[in-house]
């Protein structure tokens, strides 16, 4: 399904595994905290608008590559047990 308009998520603590590509790059606070995701964390670079970011205990790999731009926005990122 598409969230358009979504600007803030939780779903943390799950055993979800999606698409990550498919999130609306609106999206201002993303929690997927505690999820065993195993995906590349470049795909995060596409969160244009994300200020609050939670990302811990998950198994994301590779390099963020975040933009100025993006980093003048962020408030909070947590990247922790990856």
């Amino acid at each position: 399904f598409k969230l358009t308009m979504l600007e803030e998520i939780d779903l943390s603590q799950n055993k979800i595994g999606f698409g990550i590509a498919k999130l609306s790059p609106w999206i201002k606070t993303l929690n997927l905290a505690q999820n065993s995701i195993a995906d590349d964390v470049k795909k995060f670079n596409q969160l244009t608008s994300v200020k609050h970011l939670n990302l811990a205990y998950n198994r994301f790999f590779g390099e963020f590559q975040l933009s100025a731009g993006q980093l003048a926005y962020m408030k909070e990122l947590n990247i922790s047990h990856n």
